[in-house]
């Protein structure tokens, strides 16, 4: 269940009360946050088990845990992408795992591999808007999965178009 799901379902009335409770068995506390990962942050030496849960619950949990494992940054992107924004110095399997799951996030990360702005434009063709100098192929790719991206593909991939031969296109 999303952070949103979860606040829809429960209210935000119902989430603060859950979060003041206090939570004192391991399997409670272990239930908290995989009903809701931000509750990590209210809790005094999270487990392993409960800090993996957290970022699986919702990746934006992250940003509450000091020195996260590569196997809870990496389960935090794959959840959410936007996860990126709160890690320093991303692996590249984080950065594509974060593009994969949220194309729009590439615009937190620092000269994308092509790989990455590929899979950018392949989750979401909009976020060819955040992709400098776009090659004609991730183009034709962002268009192809948003017809609406063509607003934010620059006018110069269509003078490269017109002087390529045909025979050299995608």
């Amino acid at each position: 269940m999303t952070r949103k799901e979860y606040l829809e379902a429960v209210g935000q009335a119902g989430r603060t009360e859950l979060l003041r409770k206090p939570l004192s068995g391991l399997e409670e506390r272990l239930a908290a946050v995989q009903r809701d990962g931000w509750a990590i942050q209210f809790m005094d030496n999270p487990t392993p088990a409960e800090r993996l849960a957290a970022v699986r619950a919702d990746g934006w949990a992250i940003q509450f845990l000091s020195d996260p494992t590569p196997e809870e940054r990496l389960a935090a992107v794959q959840r959410d992408g936007w996860a990126i924004q709160f890690m320093d110095n991303p692996t590249a399997e984080e950065r594509l795992a974060a593009v994969r799951e949220d194309g729009r996030v590439i615009q937190f990360l620092s000269d994308p591999t092509p790989a990455e702005r590929m899979a950018a434009v392949q989750e979401d063709g909009c976020a060819i808007e955040f992709i400098s100098d776009p090659t004609l192929a991730e183009c034709i790719a962002a268009g192809r999965e948003n017809p609406e991206a063509i607003q934010f593909i620059p006018h110069s991939v269509f003078d490269d178009y017109e002087a390529t031969d045909a025979k050299e296109m995608p």
